[in-house]
């Protein structure tokens, strides 16, 4: 069995005091006094821990309950309470706040939870919801601040979600900041962003940034003077400011051997103590309509002010999804009990969620209020730890969705906007695929039928093999070649129109053809698809032929013949339900002027 080990944090919470005029010196060393006293505490409490942990033969969770306990008794603590047997919720007299949290890794120290249990496997979501409004900005930000917790031996699958995006859509732009990047100042800028993923560890009222304070040995600092100074040298004086204000909040973070007996043995050398974001610096944020933020972290959820277990004895003045909700964000997603309380999320859990919530956006184009749901379109159950919370309290913690439900990043039937004229496409999914609705109209090459600029309106232009794919050719799936298609969409090969016919079946021809626009029989014609296929005939010498009576669509494909060279184009007939994979030219192809319209695809 792999060794697992044991981290084990405790977090300040420091509270708001609002003031309407100069703080005076005693105001200031009472704030610097209360602050010391908590760190005073934590290491007792951490000290306190270690000797349970001996006389519970390594059992840290019966450790954590009689640490809890133990806390309560001490002077200038109010109440303290166990949650879980994993986090210790204690409040000072002073009105500060402080929690303890136990943490296991793997061997490598990948840390399993983002504060709690396992995984579990996420079902795949629907494709469905209702898209009103479309998200514009495709700026995206992954908010690492654990990602030597969660992603160090596990980048692929981060990366996965990083190429998603960027795959999908090159307008898309992704910032992935890591670790120490991942600075209080950075929250400042969520509102820049469409698409913001915080993957971290979480509390109640707060959640980890990458920022640390390190300080050599607990015994450095005796004073409170002492450790205001230290704060200020070392992380600047506006986190003594922010500390005062009570929007970062200081932790304490220790590894173990939890397979090891004797872990209380080994002590702890690490005195890298952890900052985080507190709700209040969260509600001081400017508002983030044009937003979408993803709580990947445990207790994101928390809405409530107190456990259902404390019986109102401890109170989160607050909770920080009621804090993202002051942002008015387009969504806010998170893990929660149908209490309005939360806990604990396998990171396994986490990770699958990022994955399924982006692929749900972008490969399907399920709108806000929808993408979180299962197949079956009900809440999707996360794993939690197992703990007196669940047991006694509630069951069931849900990934859920706070906000509007009617926002998507656009997809099938989406219309598009050509950059060089302006000139708009509808769109339409079928298959993997995503093809333009209409014919190509971009006047930057080819011509109109008998030079009519009404011909071209209504079946696009018919361009030369040539001025259609540029000096490249292609047979590969994707082509790879834009032609003369728009940025982000391609010139398909005839590879990909064998795609689409293959995925269409028997009458590929007839589900692509529009009703009218074609002579008499147009046999088969649904255009079930959308597709909306015209018949546009072509271009020979100058001459119009086959109008209504057949389409010829370009590709990135050339072939060669008994030594002569040929244009690959994709056929449809008035005549039959089929779709054909057919040729153009021969000797004369290079001397001839042959023309035909273009579909594109989607990158």
């Amino acid at each position: 069995m792999a060794a697992r080990y044991l981290k084990f944090i405790g977090i300040i919470l420091l509270s708001l005091s609002v003031y309407t005029c100069k703080k005076d010196s005693d105001d200031d060393d009472t704030e610097t006094g209360n602050l010391f006293e908590v760190y005073q505490t934590l290491n007792n409490t951490r000290d306190k821990f270690f000797e349970y942990g001996e006389a519970q033969n390594g059992n840290y969770k019966e450790a954590i309950v009689l640490t809890g306990a133990w806390v309560e008794t001490q002077p200038g603590v109010k109440n303290a309470f166990y949650e879980d047997s994993i986090n210790i919720f204690i409040t000072m007299e002073s009105g500060l706040k402080t929690i303890y949290s136990v943490q296991e890794t793997d061997a490598q120290g990948h840390t399993l939870y983002r504060g709690g249990g396992g995984g579990n496997t996420i079902n795949k979501i629907a494709p469905t919801g209702n898209c009103t409004n479309k998200i514009d900005n495709k700026k995206v930000l992954i908010f690492a601040a654990a990602y030597d917790d969660f992603y160090q031996f596990d980048n692929a699958s981060l990366q996965r979600v990083i190429d998603l995006f960027e795959d999908t859509n090159s307008e898309f732009e992704v910032t992935v900041l890591k670790n120490k990047q991942c600075t209080p100042d950075i929250v400042e800028t969520f509102g820049n962003y469409g698409f913001v993923s915080l993957e971290t560890h979480g509390s109640p009222e707060s959640f980890q940034s990458g920022v640390t304070l390190d300080i050599p040995s607990p015994e450095d600092i005796n004073s409170a003077q002492e450790l205001t100074s230290y704060i200020n040298s070392s992380l600047g004086a506006q986190y003594g400011q922010w500390f005062a204000d009570g929007k970062v909040v200081l932790g304490d973070k220790y590894q173990i051997d939890p397979l090891n007996a004797d872990w209380w043995q080994d002590g702890d050398l690490n005195n890298s103590y952890t900052i985080s974001i507190s709700s209040l610096y969260i509600e001081s944020l400017p508002p983030t309509p044009n937003t979408i933020i993803l709580g990947n972290m445990c207790f994101s959820g928390y809405g409530a002010q107190s456990s259902c277990l404390s019986q109102g004895r401890i109170v989160f003045d607050k909770p920080i999804r009621k804090a993202f909700e002051t942002l008015n964000p387009i969504s806010y997603y998170c893990y929660a009990f149908t209490n309005e309380t939360s806990t604990t999320v396998g990171d396994d859990d986490a990770k699958r969620m990022l994955w399924e919530l982006t692929q749900s956006f972008l490969n399907d184009g399920d709108s806000t209020g929808n993408a979180y749901l299962t197949d079956a379109g009900t809440l999707r159950e996360a794993t939690v730890a197992t703990s007196i919370l669940v047991t006694q309290c509630q069951s069931g913690m849900f990934f859920k969705h706070f906000g509007k439900a009617d926002y998507c990043y656009g997809g099938c039937g989406d219309t598009i906007i050509d950059s060089r004229d302006g000139q708009m496409y509808e769109t339409v999914c079928i298959g993997d695929q995503v093809w333009m609705a209409e014919n190509l109209n971009w006047a930057g090459a080819g011509s109109c039928a008998s030079g009519s600029n009404a011909n071209c309106n209504t079946y696009g232009r018919w361009y030369k093999y040539d001025e259609i794919r540029g000096n490249d050719t292609s047979s590969t799936n994707p082509s790879g070649i834009q032609g003369v298609c728009p940025q982000g969409w391609h010139l398909p090969s005839m590879a990909e129109w064998q795609q689409l016919f293959d995925f269409l079946g028997t009458d590929a021809g007839g589900k692509l053809k529009a009703l009218n626009g074609w002579a008499a029989p147009n046999v088969g014609a649904t255009n079930s698809t959308g597709f909306g296929a015209l018949g546009g005939g072509y271009l020979f010498n100058g001459t119009w032929e086959g109008k209504d009576e057949l389409a010829y669509f370009g590709t990135s494909t050339m072939t060669t013949l008994a030594g002569e060279p040929y244009f690959r184009v994709a056929l449809i007939y008035n005549s039959t339900s089929d779709a054909y994979a057919s040729t153009l030219g021969g000797s004369t192809l290079p001397t001839d002027d042959i023309r035909v319209n273009c579909r594109c695809v989607k990158d």
